[in-house]
């Protein structure tokens, strides 16, 4: 007995109000379970498992041909038969759905046909018509069977999003990466994370191809770097501790959403960027122009496309190679990724940097920290780069935050922000972002600023 399992997809993942055509959707590589129930018995037992079928050279073809398929040998004659699919990729490999217990959940109970628990595989039934089966025959192809629950049509696609990643990179890149897995339902309070190395989803975000891409772009970023450095979104005491395409963050913070917001457009080779089903948001990487620089995660994932589509700079050869060599140094911030392409001797180091001036990130700052702090010392005493000593902040401008224009206000947020979340206590009381304080003989990290170059 053969056949294929499929999904109507009647959405747009860039426009959710767009009515579509229905989109056949197969469905890949997944496990099934054909349980029967002969003549002589009562009760449903299953007679042999099999993994759905890939057969895709692109991931971005639709509909994918030869995917979906099952086959199952030796099947005798039954009564009645059924399939269940469980979320999981062949060999523990690639992406696989686990059910997870929220606080309060009451929505997602058992049905006869439908299980969510808590550290298994999400699994769904659907029957076979049996009279479909000529049972006189040794081979009967079912043809394509649909799968029209809408909850597990949702969750299908989202496992789908991931398994298109997954091709995706391994064409462009040659990379094989591990299994992603995710996690539903995630609690209603988050939209969308990416922790302990697994993705956690909530049920708006099922169709969101887009921002499912993005958190696989965090997944793979935490792979290859070995885990994000995140400080979070508190830049400028920002009480909501939010982000947006055009807000200021230190850098880790926005270069860790900038990368896999260019991810997910590279993956689905679009520049469009669209979460809709729990907000409303939508980025243009070709035409947004965010120039507000490197601390601000739009004029990053802007700067990445740029060099990628606009300069037409091989993904692997380029973007790939700067963001995983770890050689010498890991890729924490758009600076150290602009290091790497330099020091790889990558071509077209000339386009990169002509990419991060457009959007207002040819002057950045490093950070003297650890043994390189400075100590605030009292007049009489001045300004000591041997001793690592300074008295005011104007000094600090001067011999360390002046080249390339940079301005007194520019420097003192950047010391603020470095030294308020990284050095903690080390400000006075009243402090502000245009006047920082500071405490005689304590050690302050120092930015400083410096313009790339090729």
């Amino acid at each position: 007995i053969k056949g294929k399992l499929f999904w109507n997809r009647t959405w747009d993942y860039m426009d959710e109000t767009k009515p579509i055509a229905a989109i056949k959707e197969f469905l890949p590589g997944s496990k099934a379970v054909l349980e029967i129930k002969k003549d002589d018995t009562t009760d449903f037992k299953a007679h042999g498992e099999t993994y759905l079928s890939d057969g895709v050279d692109k991931a971005l073809v639709t509909p994918h041909a030869n995917t979906g398929e099952f086959v199952f040998d030796n099947v005798p004659k039954s009564k009645a038969a059924r399939i269940k699919i469980l979320l999981e990729y062949k060999d523990n490999k690639i992406v696989c759905v686990k059910g997870k217990t929220i606080k309060g959940n009451t929505k997602f109970k058992d049905e006869p046909d439908f299980k969510i628990h808590t550290g298994k595989t999400v699994e769904h039934t659907i029957p076979i018509s049996i009279d479909k089966i000529n049972w006189t025959q040794d081979k009967n192809d079912l043809g394509e069977i649909e799968i029209t629950k809408a909850l597990f049509v949702d969750i299908c696609d989202a496992y789908k999003s991931v398994w298109t990643g997954n091709k995706r990179l391994k064409e462009m890149a040659e990379y094989e990466a591990e299994i992603c897995q995710i996690n539903f339902p995630e609690d209603p309070a988050i939209s969308v994370s990416n922790a302990g190395l697994q993705m956690q989803l909530c049920q708006d975000d099922l169709k969101d191809r887009a921002v499912i891409l993005h958190e696989y772009g965090h997944f793979i970023g935490t792979k290859i770097l070995g885990g994000l450095t995140h400080p979070g979104y508190g830049y400028n005491d920002d009480l909501t501790n939010s982000h947006s395409p055009d807000s200021k963050e230190h850098y880790e913070s926005a270069w860790n959403e900038g990368h896999a917001t260019f991810l997910s457009c590279a993956l689905t080779d679009n520049p469009h960027y669209h979460d809709g089903y729990d907000t409303t948001l939508d980025m243009h990487l070709d035409t947004d122009n965010t120039k507000v620089g490197p601390h601000c995660e739009g004029s990053i994932q802007e700067a990445l496309w740029r060099i990628y589509k606009v300069h037409n700079i091989d993904f692997k050869k380029g973007f790939w190679k700067a963001f995983t060599d770890r050689t010498k140094r890991t890729c924490r911030t758009i600076f150290d990724f602009f290091d790497n392409w330099k020091d790889l001797k990558l071509d077209s180091l000339d386009k990169a940097k002509e990419s991060f001036k457009h959007f207002n990130m040819e002057h950045g700052y490093k950070y003297l920290d650890g043994a390189n702090r400075f100590k605030n010392v009292a007049k009489p005493k001045a300004y000591d780069e041997s001793k690592k000593e300074f008295v005011t902040l104007a000094e600090l401008h001067t011999h360390k935050g002046s080249t390339g224009g940079g301005s007194s206000s520019d420097y003192n947020e950047e010391f603020y922000n470095r030294n308020k979340h990284f050095n903690t206590g080390s400000l006075k009381a009243k402090s502000t972002i245009a006047a920082p304080k500071t405490n005689v003989g304590t050690l302050y990290i120092i930015p400083e600023r410096f313009t790339i170059s090729v």
